[in-house]
């Protein structure tokens, strides 16, 4: 008679190792190929930094290699499995993801390499298919306009009702996010929305101009800033 231990211990032994044929591998590979540069293009397509990480889009697009690679190591022995997840469990990566698009992408990498290297390519290319689209299409609609923030300095607040006239005039949307008043006159700083961004340089000379403004700057804004 089979106690549960027995059981457990047949069910484990059996399930060590599976088949990993030389030709699943190839396959395996190669596909996983197939989809990291895929994914190398596509995010060169949708990007809108105007500074391209390259060295990262390439580490994202091999990521998906790797994961397949690793995944595929795990399915075919269990013992082999439980040593990878003790020596990558005190891995540790500090690299700063400053945009979150390239979040997405390293996640999408990632499950790309998780689901290939599990055998379901039909999954694969079905999920890389409609996220590509969703991405594509969700890349095109308008962005209503590029925020700014506008920082000056004038000498009195009977210039700065002068300057928050001008800006009413020339931005879609205005907001006082910071304000400072010293010996030294007063320090404003705007989050902004230009209607027209072609425009930006005549709109900063224009505020310089007015008498009493000292300092004026424009710079783009993408929620995170230092002051």
């Amino acid at each position: 008679m089979l106690h549960f231990i027995d059981i457990f211990k047949k069910s484990f032994l059996d399930g060590m190792t599976s088949d990993l044929t030389n030709q699943r591998i190839i396959i395996t590979l190669c596909i996983a190929l197939v989809f990291s540069v895929y994914l190398f293009f596509v995010y060169r397509l949708t990007v809108r930094s105007v500074m391209y990480a390259r060295n990262f889009n390439i580490t994202m697009s091999m990521m998906s290699i790797v994961t397949a690679i690793v995944v595929m190591a795990i399915h075919s022995n269990v013992i082999l499995s439980l040593g990878m997840v003790g020596a990558l469990s005190i891995v540790r990566f500090r690299t700063a993801i400053k945009d979150p698009i390239d979040l997405l992408f390293l996640f999408w990498s990632i499950t790309i390499g998780i689901v290939i290297g599990a055998g379901m390519f039909v999954l694969a290319l079905l999920g890389i298919l409609i996220v590509s689209i969703v991405l594509l299409v969700l890349n095109l609609i308008p962005a209503g306009g590029i925020a700014y923030l506008l920082v000056f300095n004038c000498a009195d607040e009977a210039v700065l009702e002068h300057c928050k006239g001008l800006i009413k005039l020339r931005v879609k949307k205005s907001l006082i996010k910071s304000k400072t008043v010293s010996s030294k006159g007063i320090e404003l700083t705007f989050e902004v929305k230009l209607k027209n961004s072609d425009k930006d340089a005549a709109f900063i000379s224009e505020l310089q101009a007015i008498d009493g403004v000292l300092h004026a700057a424009i710079v783009s804004y993408n929620g995170e800033y230092m002051k």
